[in-house]
Protein backbone atom coordinates (compact mmCIF):
# COMPACT_ATOMS: atom_id res chain seq x y z
CA UNK A 1 0.00 0.00 0.00
CA UNK A 2 1.55 3.35 -1.22
CA UNK A 3 0.92 6.48 1.05
CA UNK A 4 1.43 9.69 0.26
CA UNK A 5 2.70 12.26 2.19
CA UNK A 6 0.17 14.46 4.02
CA UNK A 7 0.70 18.27 3.66
CA UNK A 8 -0.98 20.33 6.63
CA UNK A 9 -1.88 23.60 4.39
CA UNK A 10 -4.16 24.68 7.54
CA UNK A 11 -2.96 28.57 7.90
CA UNK A 12 -3.14 28.34 11.84
CA UNK A 13 -1.21 25.60 12.12
CA UNK A 14 1.42 26.72 9.92
CA UNK A 15 1.65 29.95 12.08
CA UNK A 16 1.64 27.92 15.47
CA UNK A 17 4.72 26.14 13.46
CA UNK A 18 6.27 29.58 12.59
CA UNK A 19 5.90 30.60 15.95
CA UNK A 20 7.77 27.58 17.41
CA UNK A 21 10.80 27.92 14.95
CA UNK A 22 11.58 30.88 15.89
CA UNK A 23 10.94 30.30 19.63
CA UNK A 24 13.57 27.84 19.35
CA UNK A 25 16.12 29.07 17.16
CA UNK A 26 19.49 28.31 18.12
CA UNK A 27 18.70 26.74 21.03
CA UNK A 28 20.68 23.44 21.54
CA UNK A 29 18.94 20.34 22.42
CA UNK A 30 21.37 17.39 21.79
CA UNK A 31 25.24 17.52 20.10
CA UNK A 32 24.28 15.12 17.57
CA UNK A 33 23.53 17.30 14.49
CA UNK A 34 23.42 16.41 10.74
CA UNK A 35 24.51 18.59 8.14
CA UNK A 36 21.08 19.71 7.67
CA UNK A 37 20.90 20.84 10.92
CA UNK A 38 18.78 18.42 12.26
CA UNK A 39 19.16 17.62 15.97
CA UNK A 40 18.82 14.03 17.37
CA UNK A 41 17.11 12.60 20.05
CA UNK A 42 15.65 9.92 21.71
CA UNK A 43 11.72 9.84 21.81
CA UNK A 44 9.43 7.71 24.42
CA UNK A 45 6.07 7.90 23.97
CA UNK A 46 3.52 6.98 26.77
CA UNK A 47 0.10 5.03 26.04
CA UNK A 48 -3.45 6.07 26.30
CA UNK A 49 -5.47 5.18 23.29
CA UNK A 50 -6.62 8.31 21.16
CA UNK A 51 -3.51 9.99 23.23
CA UNK A 52 -1.73 7.66 20.06
CA UNK A 53 -3.31 10.17 17.58
CA UNK A 54 -2.47 13.68 19.51
CA UNK A 55 1.33 11.88 19.80
CA UNK A 56 1.54 12.05 15.91
CA UNK A 57 1.06 15.52 16.03
CA UNK A 58 3.34 16.14 18.52
CA UNK A 59 5.87 14.72 16.67
CA UNK A 60 4.73 16.28 13.48
CA UNK A 61 5.64 19.72 15.68
CA UNK A 62 8.76 18.51 16.77
CA UNK A 63 9.95 17.40 13.28
CA UNK A 64 8.76 20.70 11.61
CA UNK A 65 11.38 22.56 14.17
CA UNK A 66 14.27 20.60 12.93
CA UNK A 67 13.87 17.42 15.51
CA UNK A 68 14.88 14.10 14.26
CA UNK A 69 15.15 10.75 16.44
CA UNK A 70 17.84 8.52 17.14
CA UNK A 71 16.22 5.57 19.02
CA UNK A 72 12.56 5.02 19.33
CA UNK A 73 10.40 4.00 22.64
CA UNK A 74 6.45 3.39 23.40
CA UNK A 75 3.98 2.02 25.60
CA UNK A 76 0.67 0.31 24.26
CA UNK A 77 -0.13 3.45 21.59
CA UNK A 78 3.34 5.11 21.97
CA UNK A 79 4.89 1.87 20.95
CA UNK A 80 2.74 1.83 18.06
CA UNK A 81 3.86 5.17 16.83
CA UNK A 82 7.71 3.75 18.09
CA UNK A 83 7.10 1.13 14.87
CA UNK A 84 5.42 3.43 12.52
CA UNK A 85 8.06 5.90 12.90
CA UNK A 86 10.63 3.44 12.17
CA UNK A 87 8.78 1.91 9.38
CA UNK A 88 8.41 5.19 7.42
CA UNK A 89 11.85 5.69 6.94
CA UNK A 90 15.24 6.93 7.26
CA UNK A 91 16.23 8.84 10.43
CA UNK A 92 16.52 11.85 8.91
CA UNK A 93 13.53 12.05 7.09
CA UNK A 94 9.30 13.43 8.79
CA UNK A 95 8.11 10.29 9.69
CA UNK A 96 5.12 12.10 10.90
CA UNK A 97 4.11 13.12 7.38
CA UNK A 98 3.99 9.25 6.23
CA UNK A 99 1.70 8.82 9.59
CA UNK A 100 -0.48 11.39 8.80
CA UNK A 101 -1.47 10.06 5.83
CA UNK A 102 -2.68 7.30 7.04
CA UNK A 103 -4.41 8.53 9.14
CA UNK A 104 -6.18 11.07 7.28
CA UNK A 105 -7.53 7.96 5.13
CA UNK A 106 -8.23 5.92 8.23
CA UNK A 107 -11.97 5.16 9.26
CA UNK A 108 -11.61 5.66 12.95
CA UNK A 109 -15.13 3.65 13.44
CA UNK A 110 -13.17 0.29 13.17
CA UNK A 111 -11.72 1.52 16.82
CA UNK A 112 -14.52 1.16 18.37
CA UNK A 113 -14.69 -2.19 20.45
CA UNK A 114 -17.55 -4.36 21.09
CA UNK A 115 -20.63 -5.82 19.56
CA UNK A 116 -22.98 -4.30 16.91
CA UNK A 117 -24.99 -2.42 19.18
CA UNK A 118 -21.88 -0.79 20.52
CA UNK A 119 -20.57 -0.01 17.40
CA UNK A 120 -23.91 1.91 16.50
CA UNK A 121 -23.76 3.88 19.55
Amino acid sequence: MKVEQFTINNGLVQSELAELRARIKGKIFSDVVDDEGHQYVDLVMEGGGMLGIALVGYVYALEQAGIRFLQLGGTSAGSINAMLMAAAGQKNMEASKWILGILANKNFDEFVDGDADAKIL
